[in-house]
């Protein structure tokens, strides 16, 4: 492994490739729910701490939204699973943006759960 990770689950980079690694997981999240991040996580997981949570981040958090999806389809009768497919597109997006820079965005509950993985 050819990183550091703290106490607190905080990950250093090792590497450009890491980064790409890492966003492609979100990015892919958008396209093929947690297929792409779960192939990602499957290659890189003993290679990179960093890609490995990110990837994981990716799955966990497409498979909570598609179970809140189901449950806000029901209230609203559909329409609020728009919305919430189009705020998880913007988000995924951004958090695969931050990752691909470096960064170590935390996603509330989410984060927690990856990190006792």
């Amino acid at each position: 492994m050819n990183e550091q990770q703290s106490a607190g689950g905080a990950v250093a980079p090792a590497s450009e490739n890491d980064k790409l690694m890492a966003g492609l997981g979100y990015w892919l999240s958008i396209l093929t729910w947690c297929i792409g991040p779960l192939i990602i996580f499957l290659i890189k997981k003993d290679e990179s701490a960093f890609v490995k949570k990110h990837t994981l981040q990716a799955v966990f958090l497409s498979i909570a939204l598609f179970v809140v999806n189901i449950v806000v389809s029901f209230v609203t009768f559909g329409l609020g699973s728009l919305v919430i497919s189009l705020v998880y597109l913007v988000y995924a997006a951004i958090l695969g943006y931050q990752a691909y820079q470096g960064e170590d965005p935390n996603i509330p509950v989410i984060t927690d759960m990856v990190a006792k993985v």
